[in-house]
């Protein structure tokens, strides 16, 4: 029986240990026309996810170095389970962790690219939704909850490799002020602005997000509390010669705090210190206090 025709657009990823399966799969999907690539093991797949955006991962969930059905809980691609017809305990386990389906062996072409076919087009719904959900309306910035699962991807991703991540909380100081003097507009102008400015300076790794209601919360990869402080005193800068308005910064670096909550917690003391201090400054929290 031939395959369902027609190509489509997407990225897969086939992790498996079994080299005559990764390339049976492989071949299975030519006729799609999706860009495949494969993993011989867990740890080469888990790298791959953090450096690409898949759609869909093919992935046996009982290789040795993977994390079994847990693996399907983290991750943001569609996946399917690679799975033999007596496995009713792991291809279960795996679908109340995330999994979308499965693919039972001996494959079929048809029954691999129409599951596939499938798994692409729930991608692409899942990242339409994400994308109304998790953006701000007034500066298309991602949300708090759009930022937040960014944060949350970036915090594992680092935990992983043990490299540093930082995040800095910017607030319009005195906001409330802003908005008696020339109302909402002259606020909402206030935050379209710092937002832009914002924008223009962060790398291109980074991600920021609007936080508050004049709050915005930026992550640092890959970056210690020195050189976040580095990015801190440019916005400052930036803010006091491109706007009528200063800023405070709370800063927080990953490694001094055992989970993310405890790292966002200590950048909001820094900020509130920042302010209580007069604002128009950033303070560093290092894990024993704002100093």
């Amino acid at each position: 029986m031939e395959p369902l025709a027609g190509t489509v657009q997407g990225r897969v990823l086939i992790v498996a240990d079994n080299t005559p399966e990764r390339h049976e799969l492989a071949q299975l999907l030519i006729p799609l026309g999706v860009s495949v690539d494969v993993a011989e093991n867990g740890q080469a797949g888990l790298k791959r996810l953090e450096q690409v955006a898949y759609d869909v991962l093919l992935v046996d969930p009982q290789l040795p170095d993977l994390p079994g059905p847990e693996i399907f809980r983290t991750l943001v691609a569609v996946g399917l389970v690679l799975a033999n017809k007596t496995d009713t305990d792991v291809v279960v386990s795996s679908l109340v962790a995330g999994a979308a389906d499965c693919l039972l062996r001996p494959f079929e072409a048809v029954d691999v690219c129409g599951r596939v076919r499938a798994g692409l087009a729930r991608a692409r719904l899942q990242h339409q939704l994400r994308n109304v959900s998790s953006t701000d309306e007034m500066t298309g910035l991602p949300n708090r909850g759009g930022v937040l699962r960014s944060l949350r991807q970036l915090w594992a991703m680092h935990g992983r490799s043990g490299a540093p991540l930082s995040c800095l909380l910017v607030d319009i100081d005195g906001f409330q002020s802003v908005n008696k003097r020339g109302g909402h507009e002259q606020g909402d102008a206030a935050v379209r602005g710092l937002s832009q400015t914002l924008q223009d300076i962060v790398r291109t790794s980074d991600v920021l997000g609007r936080w508050g209601t004049e709050e915005f919360l930026l992550i640092c990869p890959e970056t210690g509390r020195d050189a976040a402080a580095i990015c801190a005193d440019r916005i400052l800068d930036q803010v006091r010669i491109r706007a009528d308005i200063t800023v405070s910064i709370g800063l927080a670096e990953s490694r001094a705090y055992l989970d993310m909550m405890a790292m966002l917690q200590a950048a909001q003391r820094a900020l509130q210190a920042a302010q209580e201090r007069g604002g128009d400054r950033q303070i560093s929290d290092g894990g024993g206090g704002p100093t």
